[in-house]
């Protein structure tokens, strides 16, 4: 148990993850008995060294989350984007605090007192890496992206501000999602960011 304390705290104290699982604990441990890794992250549950979020999804307790973090480890594969990407951006100035997330269903939860959104796009947009940054753990969309995203689900969508909007990225971005839709909305949109 020692051995399994220090290393734990190791981890604690070297990694900037702010969220873990259960495979995380197992890789630091060594674990390849699931019954018996499972005992020891509920002994560190019970003794005020973990908290558990849900089930398989740990945090440290008494340090900071990172929200992006949690709500992208919740479901994979996924990216922030949509609304939390554009209110972050200054493309959007009205936003409820959600985190909001592509993924391969719809599902909203609320955990630790986070509001996290998923929304169901097809495999070949969540798959597709382009315009998605990897920060530190977790994955988001570049504003391009997360533009094409939210008028991808709704194309009705109404943006505050394009100023800052790089219609040569969105133009690369758009055959990711085969709409030609989508592309009549980006050559109006882009005829609109020419008149400010």
């Amino acid at each position: 148990m020692t051995d399994d304390r220090d290393k734990l705290q190791l981890l604690f104290t070297s990694s900037s993850k702010t969220v873990f699982t259960t495979r995380d604990f197992g890789n630091v441990w060594g674990y390849t008995h699931y019954d018996s890794l499972l005992e020891r992250v509920e002994y560190f549950t019970k003794t005020n060294k973990l908290k558990k979020l849900r089930k398989g999804l740990y945090a440290i307790e008494g340090r900071k989350i990172n929200e992006f973090e949690l709500a992208n480890k919740i479901r994979t594969p996924s990216y922030i984007s949509f609304e939390t990407v554009l209110h972050k951006e200054g493309v959007i100035f009205q936003w409820d605090r959600r985190i909001t997330l592509a993924s391969k269903e719809s599902l909203q939860m609320e955990i630790n007192g986070y509001k996290i959104v998923f929304r169901q796009v097809k495999d070949s947009v969540l798959l597709n890496k382009t315009g998605i940054n990897e920060e530190s753990n977790y994955f988001i969309a570049s504003k391009e992206r997360a533009l094409l995203d939210m008028l991808y689900i709704s194309s009705s969508f109404q943006v505050d501000n394009l100023r800052g909007i790089d219609f040569d990225a969105v133009e690369n971005l758009l055959p990711i999602y085969g709409q030609k839709k989508l592309n009549k909305i980006v050559k109006g949109l882009k005829k609109h960011a020419g008149s400010y």
